[in-house]
């Protein structure tokens, strides 16, 4: 009896690991290839720039992008679908009211979870007075051993620790080039600085309240060079937007913090430097999801008001000390990575003050 073509195939073990490799193949193609019908069928409702069928949009990213957006926000209003590479996709937002709706949606949970905590925290507090950053996560790890692990606790301070440093020292960057090269509000800045702290041997907490000007200037130079350009979030359950557009769970959306704060419908002269959109009267004009550098809503950056008083210390004693011009030479390139940074880096020349 011929042995049949199993038993040949089992006769040659090489021979079935290729089978078995190509089937495994076949099978990931085929799911990618639904699940890329399944997020075009999702996305009916909300037109995209023509893409390349295996490119996708990826020809826009990173160099172009801040060039591309303003034009996409125009043609495309609220929010577009960008395509990277032919499986991947991320759901771009640039409108604020999208914004508030996608950030606002886990703040029942988040509301709810505080109150369960909260005589935990008052009985915690009253055991040890000061609590350090390291204190609250070992609690939770010992607290709740199945649902916080210690991969758990070093992503949390790893995230900690990237929060402060890289994201405040990309914000300090792009706020000195910005006075650097606006000599009129960097002067203005530093005779508001000057009156209130003389020769600069000392700042104190109460000085940081007292600088309305410097304040505006740093907003402004967070609204055009926003340290993080977009933040994510992972649909798990439908949403509907306020003009009636859905999109089901599973999407993995964008909230494109740049174009929010390049969006001329919300902002006049986007690309002016302009510090007085952030003086009192102004600021009630602006719309609140339209400046987010550092996220909102229940889950924004728990460390926004100490990077902001970092910024305003830098600040306030770099204008003490020197007069900053920029390199014309080397104009910055800003480019998209973790934090907003430049291509060739942010060059500034310092002059000691007299």
């Amino acid at each position: 009896m011929e042995p049949s073509w199993l038993q040949e195939l089992m006769a040659h073990p090489f021979l079935l690991l290729i089978l078995l490799c190509m089937s495994l193949l076949l099978f990931q193609v085929i799911r990618l290839h639904q699940r890329r019908r399944w997020m075009i069928r999702a996305l009916r409702l909300f037109p995209a720039p023509p893409a390349h069928w295996f490119y996708g949009h990826k020809e826009f990213y990173p160099v172009k992008e801040f060039e591309v957006y303003p034009e996409l926000m125009e043609k495309y209003p609220c929010a577009v679908p960008l395509w990277v590479g032919p499986f991947t996709m991320f759901f771009s937002v640039h409108d604020p009211d999208y914004a508030k709706i996608l950030l606002k949606r886990q703040e029942k949970v988040i509301q709810d979870r505080k109150e369960s905590l909260k005589d935990k925290l008052k009985q915690d507090t009253t055991q040890k007075r000061c609590r350090d950053f390291l204190d609250i996560l070992l609690s939770a790890k010992s607290e709740n051993t199945k649902d916080f692990s210690e991969a758990d606790l070093q992503a949390e301070v790893k995230t900690f620790m990237f929060a402060g440093h890289d994201t405040t020292s990309s914000a300090i960057s792009w706020i000195l080039y910005c006075l650097a090269k606006y000599p009129g509000h960097q002067k203005r800045c530093r005779d508001e600085i000057r009156e209130l702290l003389g020769d600069g041997s000392s700042i104190t907490w109460e000085h940081l309240s007292q600088m309305p000007y410097t304040t505006m200037c740093i907003k402004e130079c967070l609204r055009l060079y926003a340290p993080v350009v977009n933040i994510s979030r992972l649909l798990d359950k439908p949403i509907t937007f306020p003009d009636g557009r859905s999109l089901p769970a599973g999407i993995t959306v964008f909230i494109n913090i740049w174009a929010l704060h390049h969006n001329p419908d919300f902002w006049e002269d986007p690309q002016v430097f302009n510090p007085l959109r952030f003086s009192r009267e102004n600021s009630e004009k602006i719309h609140p999801y339209a400046f987010i550098p550092f996220s909102a809503g229940l889950r924004n950056c728990i460390g926004q008001h100490f990077a902001i008083i970092e910024c305003k210390v830098a600040v306030a004693l770099t204008l003490l000390r020197f007069e900053l011009a920029p390199d014309h030479s080397r104009p910055p390139q800003p480019v998209r990575q973790v934090v907003l940074k430049s291509k060739n880096g942010i060059h500034v020349f310092a002059k000691k003050v007299c």
